[in-house]
């Protein structure tokens, strides 16, 4: 440096990192040095005439400048170069999975790594092959990898081996519960002799239980098998969807017995202790980090917050906002043939489990009243395909030929009712709309409804009890249940025009089809209700009448009551007028109207739901004067209908 020869010093490099920082800024900081390198050790942006201009590559001309530039021959547009980025999906320890969208920083990080790639393309093959490395350790790497903690799957599971881990410390514990084990230990040694635990698995599996279709029979019975050859390398996860499923098989065998009452505190207690331990062990493996059968968990536990939670379904509410979430993360949302290091059968599963948590979510909040989640997340992914569990495995490499939507599947039923709840689902949102749709929508909505309740299958088709005595008390069920939710799904599309069309024959159409639909509902109510007695056909689903689905007998029953108060408050001319454009007459609905609340009556001991139920109704009865102010029929004497004993 004194004599003025800096020319001729020569610094050592800094010694190369193999491997980069673990951190998740770290590792941004590495990136962000290797392109500045990269930059510096070329000098000129352009190598051998390429050069990237806004993601497009092009030659530059025998001047050397950038005037004559032109696309290469055969290069694609700019405009024909835009692809619609799918995010990114990465499994990851203990097939952990976890999604983030198009916008996220770790997908953003995938296309640079790809466009440094492609930059390098002329380089020397040394420069080539370092900085492609260094590029491809990021991509491959789990940009966010959760930290196993020894939580889950070690043998022991125990938290108290690793202070630092306990998983009662992050608040997950509050959201799913009150969990009381704190390792996989006290979970293993609160599980049943394996005879009692069988009794339940085979009850579960031979109920009639709409979660049924989550589980691939024939892989849960190969690792059923596993878990009793060595409980403590099973997954954890997978112990909480095993005591989920107890827990519902409880409430199952219950049902079974031919009992239409709510359990005993024995049952009761029972169910408490499986989902206490399904709960605890969701705990326990961290059901945040998006392992295997953890939405699967989750939604059996919901189930059973559902069956326990007698009159109050927001916790249940709840825990499905939550579970969706988890599901988001974990990418369910996407279809799973966009990423193919998801194999069929998993990606079918995925499917399953996508459009069931879709149906639940909307079902339960219109039954409290809200909006559905669900409904405003993107989601491109397609209907599970119509196929046996036998169908399939985990080495299945080519999608099977789905069977015809005539022949019955476990998810047959599903398929058709998620055709409907779709369109349900935007009548919901249309009812609740800050700003009301205009009548045109409202009618393409009807017409899309329509078209949904064609495509349901023959032998999902409702048909009258003296044409079902040779089918299942499943099968007609299923079909009761298509049946009413088409009859609600009119009912509530077009309900708010029910007392415009009488002053504007624009609306007639919605007029007539909600009543029509609602006064059909009442009529299935008595069906079904005289079908579940002793001795019929659906004897053994009696608990049916307290259900989520019975609620749509109460909606049907407050439009016809709302319309019969229309009559009472309007002129003779124009009564008649309304009356004429019905297949049904005042006295037809009056009897309908006193037959239902004579079947609340009947019912109103076996949940809270059907008691206030039966006090509404005959509070609205008696606003059309159909039944006396002191009686009511089927009423004790000197107990009214709105009494605190039928609320």
């Amino acid at each position: 440096m004194k004599r003025a020869r800096t020319d001729q010093c020569y610094y050592a490099p800094p010694p190369v990192r193999r491997q980069p920082p673990q951190d998740m800024r770290g590792r941004v900081r590495h990136l962000e040095r290797l392109v500045v390198d990269l930059m510096q050790s070329k000098g000129n942006p352009s190598t051998n005439g390429v050069q990237f201009r806004n993601g497009a590559r092009t030659q530059s001309g025998s001047n050397g400048d950038g005037d004559g530039a032109k696309l290469e021959d055969g290069e694609p547009t700019a405009q024909e170069s835009i692809s619609h980025d799918l995010g990114r999906m990465t499994i990851g320890k203990n097939e952990a999975q976890s999604y983030v969208g198009s916008s996220h920083w770790a997908a953003i990080l995938k296309d640079v790594g790809l466009t440094l790639v492609m930059g390098l393309l002329s380089d020397t093959l040394c420069l080539q092959r370092i900085q492609i490395e260094d590029v491809k350790e990021y991509l491959d790497e789990d940009q966010d990898e959760p930290e196993d903690n020894g939580r889950d799957d070690s043998p022991s599971g125990s938290v108290e081996e690793n202070p630092l881990a306990d998983p009662f410390s992050n608040g997950v514990a509050v959201a799913v519960g009150h969990a009381k084990m704190q390792s996989k230990s006290q979970l293993l040694d609160a599980m049943p002799e394996k005879p009692v635990v069988d009794r339940l698995v085979l009850e579960w599996f031979n109920s009639y239980d709409p979660f049924l279709h989550l589980i691939h029979a024939p892989t849960f019975q190969d690792e059923y098998k596993n878990f009793w050859k060595d409980p403590q390398r099973t997954p954890t996860m997978w112990i909480g969807l095993l005591c989920g499923i107890m827990s519902l098989a409880v409430f199952f065998r219950h049902r079974a017995e031919g009992s239409g009452c709510q359990p005993p505190r024995a049952v009761m207690d029972t169910m408490k202790r499986y989902r206490t331990m399904a709960e605890s062990a969701m705990v326990i493996a961290d059901y945040t980090t998006g392992k295997p059968y953890t939405i699967e968990c989750m939604m059996v536990t919901a189930a059973n917050q559902h069956l326990l939670s007698v009159g109050n379904q927001c916790n249940v509410w709840v825990m499905l906002g939550l579970t969706i979430r988890l599901a988001l993360r974990m990418g369910f949302h996407r279809d799973p043939s966009h990423f193919p290091e998801i194999g069929f059968m998993q990606g079918e599963m995925r499917r399953r489990v996508w459009h069931l948590l879709t149906q639940l979510d909307v079902l339960i909040s219109f039954q409290l009243g809200l909006p559905s989640m669900i409904r405003s997340i993107p989601s491109d992914i397609k209907p599970p395909h119509n196929l046996l569990d036998a169908d399939f495995d985990m080495n299945t490499k080519e999608p099977p030929q789905p069977r015809p939507l005539s022949e019955m599947t476990p998810v047959s039923y599903s398929i058709a009712k998620w055709r409907i709840c779709a369109v349900f689902a935007e009548a919901c949102d249309a009812s609740l709309a800050v700003t009301e749709p205009s009548y045109a929508e409202v009618l393409d909505l009807d017409k899309r409804m329509r078209e949904a309740y064609g495509l349901i299958p023959p032998t999902l088709r409702v048909r009258p009890m003296d044409q079902s005595v040779t089918d299942t008390p499943e099968i007609i069920m299923c079909r009761f249940n298509l049946e009413l939710l088409y009859l609600k799904s009119q009912c509530v599309l077009h309900r708010r025009f029910l007392n415009e069309s009488q002053t504007d024959t624009r609306h007639t159409y919605s007029r007539k089809t909600c009543l029509e639909a609602a006064f059909e509902c009442l009529k299935y109510h008595k069906i079904i209700h005289d079908a579940v007695q002793s001795g019929g056909h659906l004897e053994r689903f009696r608990w049916y009448m307290s259900s989520i689905t019975s609620h749509n007998f109460l909606l049907a029953a407050m439009i016809i009551c709302l319309e019969l108060t229309t009559y009472h408050e309007a002129d003779a001319t124009a009564a008649n007028a309304m009356r004429e454009q019905l297949s049904w007459n005042q006295d037809e609905a009056i009897a309908l109207l006193k037959t239902s609340y004579v079947i609340w009556k009947s019912v109103r001991g076996l949940s809270k739901d059907s008691a206030k139920a039966c006090g509404i109704l005959g509070v609205l009865l008696r606003k059309v004067k159909a039944i006396p102010t002191s009686t009511a029929p089927g009423a004790p004497r000197g107990t009214s209908p709105n009494s605190s004993e039928g609320k």
